[in-house]
């Protein structure tokens, strides 16, 4: 069995890597300072890194031209910017359902400035949202920082940003880990910690590049949000997941890269950016995708962890085809486009691509194309699950899948209903190949125009369409953006 290495480089922020467990891959006599992935075949090859010079700030999600850009709109009056705005003045957390009905501020709006702080030392969460110990606090307040941000930014109002500073704070001060297990009372911890680490690094950092107290203001507390990533966040997300699940490794790749730029933290941030080359071709299925293991050559890729973060259950020598079609649903065969979650729900689907364009946004915010480097990939992917959707919501108004678009090789038994978190998922992919880069999108184009815009808040229905776990107002914040 060959010795895995991972090692950082002398300039200390270089990740080499190279080996599997099952082959013996002799390292180059010379390394260059590059990044080292590891290819499905098992060969390391070296991808060029982020550059070398300091981080571009604010770049997480949402840089100063984006934030610009809305802001203006907003002060013209324009729209969709306008009606989005008061959609989120009016979003509140639920009061039942998956939108954080256990939070001390269930019923409240995002935007109040009565919100309260409830911080919690310790967060843990089991399989579907069982055993929820402050998991839900976290996420509403978290929401509510973003939201209380963005107000600022795009209004000017103090009193916002100082609530916004207030919640972050009061978690940075307090939190001290985030419990992970297989035990099923614990086993949603990493993917809460993506979540949370999403949202709390986004406004973070935001705050720290444009709001300066005066007189009696409160400070943003940054030595305690860059320590808190460090306790209680970076060690959660930064090693993946070895029982697979995409829609996890997005979120925690996302939060990760964000919680690194506030930080400033090269090689934190270098080992994201290495986690997402290894693991982006394991979420969406391309014909010609060659599978590392002989027993599953003509599947999806298996999800390649780094050597320090254990081996997927789906990268395997003793992996069988029956483990790899349940994980991808059971599809009847593959074909491109296909997500890995395609045949679960249209919420797992949005959770994960949502992840992916946060990723390669925060990622172009500093000077490097993910989007391009998989562009035929996550293209392919968003016309085919989009013309899914317009099949389920706009074409077929309510009727229960499974539907008549084709090919799907599912029989699907999920549904999330018309109104649910898919709608925001899509526009910030939207924004970036059809409307920078020009691609002819027709069926995501048709997503956005007829199903993702028009979502109306219900806060009565608890119609979560706007405030969704760690992609909270995208269409607000993404769509037209530079």
């Amino acid at each position: 069995m060959a010795n895995f290495q991972a090692t950082w480089a002398p300039d200390n922020r270089t990740l080499r890597t190279w080996g599997r467990p099952d082959q013996a891959v002799t390292p180059p006599v010379s390394v260059p300072i590059f990044d080292t992935v590891v290819r499905a075949s098992g060969q390391a090859t070296f991808v060029t890194g982020p550059p070398a010079s300091t981080f571009t700030h604010p770049g997480v999600v949402l840089g100063a031209q984006q934030l610009d850009f809305v802001k203006a709109k907003l002060a013209a009056g324009a729209e969709p910017w306008t009606s989005e705005f008061n959609k989120m003045m009016i979003d509140a957390v639920g009061t039942s359902g998956a939108n954080w009905p256990l939070s001390a501020n269930t019923g409240r709006l995002y935007s109040s400035l009565s919100w309260v702080p409830t911080p919690w030392a310790t967060v843990s969460v089991g399989a579907s949202g069982q055993a929820s110990n402050g998991d839900q606090d976290e996420m509403a307040d978290l929401q509510a920082a973003y939201c209380h941000t963005l107000i600022w930014y795009y209004k000017g109002t103090r009193a916002n940003a100082q609530m916004a500073i207030r919640i972050l704070n009061a978690w940075a001060t307090t939190i001290q880990t985030h419990l992970f297990s297989t035990d099923p009372t614990l086993s949603n911890g990493r993917l809460q910690t993506g979540w949370a680490g999403n949202l709390f690094s986004r406004s973070a950092e935001i705050l720290r590049y444009s709001f300066t107290p005066t007189g009696s203001e409160v400070a943003l507390n940054v030595a305690a949000i860059s320590a808190a990533f460090d306790r209680a966040y970076i060690p959660l997300v930064r090693y993946g997941w070895t029982g697979g699940g995409c829609n996890w490794h997005t979120s925690m790749t996302a939060a990760h890269l964000g919680m690194s730029i506030f930080n400033e933290n090269k090689p934190e941030f270098d080992r994201a950016l290495v986690n997402h080359r290894n693991w982006v071709k394991s979420y969406a299925y391309m014909a010609g995708d060659i599978n590392q293991w002989p027993q599953l050559r003509g599947y999806p890729m298996s999800l390649h962890l780094l050597p320090d973060s254990g081996v997927c259950i789906y990268d395997k020598s003793t992996t069988t085809t029956t483990q790899m079609n349940s994980y991808w649903y059971n599809p009847t065969s593959y074909s491109s486009g296909m997500w890995n979650e395609s045949g679960r729900d249209p919420i797992h689907v949005a959770m994960g691509i949502s992840g992916l364009s946060t990723i390669c946004e925060t990622a172009r915010l500093q000077g490097i194309d993910l989007y391009g480097e998989e562009s035929l990939r996550i293209r392919t992917t968003l016309e085919r699950n989009a013309g899914w959707l317009i099949d389920v919501y706009v074409n077929q108004p309510n009727v229960r899948p499974p539907t008549t678009y084709s090919p799907w090789p599912y029989a699907y038994n999920g549904w999330g209903g018309p109104n649910h978190a898919a709608r925001n998922s899509y526009v910030t992919h939207w924004n970036h190949f059809v409307n920078r880069l020009g691609f002819n999108m027709p069926l995501l184009n048709q997503l956005i125009s007829d199903y993702v815009m028009p979502a109306v808040i219900n806060n009565t229905s608890n119609t979560h369409v706007r405030n969704d776990h760690d992609y909270p107002w995208d269409p607000l914040v993404m769509y037209g953006t530079p």
